[in-house]
């Protein structure tokens, strides 16, 4: 673990070629250790954080992003052979899924969409098991979030405003408190506005029906954003997400809000 944090350290001051090496010495460490005990709970712990650590240092450059997703891979397969030991380990059970999801940021990034899927899926399936069984841990909800945060793109880059809405709110329960993911859901949610005002195989009726429940939550959402912090202001008032929402009665008192925030230095 000192190995491991003294590359987190490297890494953060610049370091890389140093936050490597450091890495490696924790990988070679823990590696002779599980050739004579392969079950060892926590060197398979150390192992999958070494391994993230040092997939992290090489995925930013770009012409290592392959051997990082091999790494990142590898801290998978690891955390699953630490899950199969107790099932019932939360730590575990959590670090896992967060393993998954750098894979499928990786994806994401490479605009990989329908290789990211299932990555965030079974992320967000093992972190909302996670928090029923812990909902006092402090230490997942913000993934959880981040998970359905790309969820809720993905969905809309497929026009899914049903989806879109759905990660919306998973997203705001995740972190009720953090203006941050109280915008992120409302953006979702004027994305989903703006795909529904376009779906013609909706029922007219039954469109503006929903398209108005829509905008006001979106509105509840981005106001509640505003409430806690949130200086996004240009962000509303220039991003296309909010296009289908920006005339809205109410859109530009929350863009005032948030510019005030700003002004007062009042946080996110």
């Amino acid at each position: 673990r000192v190995r491991d944090l003294d590359a987190k350290l490297r890494r953060q001051a610049g370091d890389h070629d140093g936050a490597e090496a450091a890495s490696r010495q924790a990988l070679a460490y823990v590696d002779a250790l599980l050739a004579e005990l392969p079950q060892h709970a926590n060197a398979l712990s150390i192992r999958a954080a070494a391994l993230n650590t040092l997939a992290f240092t090489l995925q930013r450059q770009p012409a290592r992003r392959e051997e990082a997703r091999v790494l990142y891979a590898d801290a998978v397969a690891t955390l699953r052979r630490l899950v199969a030991l107790d099932d019932r380990a939360v730590s575990a059970r959590g670090n896992l899924a967060t393993s998954i999801s750098n894979l499928g940021a990786m994806c994401y990034e490479d605009r990989d969409f329908a290789g990211a899927l299932p990555f965030f899926r079974e992320t967000a399936e093992l972190l909302e098991a996670v928090r029923a069984d812990a909902p006092e841990d402090t230490r997942w909800p913000k993934v959880l979030a981040n998970t359905w945060h790309y969820l809720g793109r993905l969905a809309d880059e497929q026009r899914d405003h049903a989806a879109t809405l759905d990660a919306a709110e998973r997203v705001a329960a995740a972190q009720p408190d953090d203006p941050l993911m109280q915008r992120i859901a409302g953006m979702l949610v004027a994305g989903a506005c703006r795909h529904l005002r376009d779906d013609a195989s909706v029922p007219p009726a039954d469109r503006a029906r929903r398209l108005e429940s829509a905008s006001q939550r979106c509105l509840a959402l981005l106001e509640r954003a505003g409430a806690l912090g949130c200086t996004d202001h240009e962000f509303l008032a220039t991003n296309e997400w909010f296009a289908a929402v920006r005339g809205m009665a109410g859109f530009d008192a929350i863009v005032e809000r948030m510019r005030q925030n700003a002004e007062a230095g009042a946080g996110r």
